[in-house]
């Protein structure tokens, strides 16, 4: 049995890896997007509305608010919906529709604006890749 030169195997390695097809490309960029958005969302703060109800619906003292984890997951994901719209929107160049003052200091930071620009070049990235997986 014959063993291929090292350089030759790493060329060969390199070539069957570089060949990704566009949708493989676009689930890699998906997971990276998703990554992106959960980081940017933590580093916000983001949750503290469904924190809130979810921790009135588990105090003793407090009185019971039905479904309340339900609303708590609710509350949480229009809040995160409506702050990486925002956040693509700062990444743009645009300005934000939020109007609260913790939005509003979060995208003058540097991490938020550099952090929203790479989310608005991941998300154009992920528009491009979606046309190139819908060609035959």
């Amino acid at each position: 049995m014959h063993r291929l030169p090292p350089r030759l195997a790493a060329a060969a390695l390199l070539t069957l890896t570089a060949c990704k097809s566009a949708a493989e490309k676009l689930v890699e960029k998906r997971t990276e997007l998703r990554a992106q958005e959960d980081a940017l969302y933590r580093a916000y703060g983001g949750g503290d509305i469904a924190n809130a109800v979810n921790g009135l619906a588990r105090k003793d003292d407090a009185p019971s608010i039905p479904f309340g984890d339900l609303i708590g997951n609710a509350a949480r994901d229009a809040d995160r919906t409506a702050f990486i719209e925002d956040c693509v929107r700062v990444g743009n160049g645009d300005r934000p529709t939020l109007l609260s003052d913790k939005a509003r200091t979060y995208f003058a930071t540097p991490e938020g604006t550099d952090g929203c620009r790479k989310l608005a070049t991941l998300n154009a990235e992920m528009a491009e890749l979606t046309k190139a997986a819908a060609r035959p």
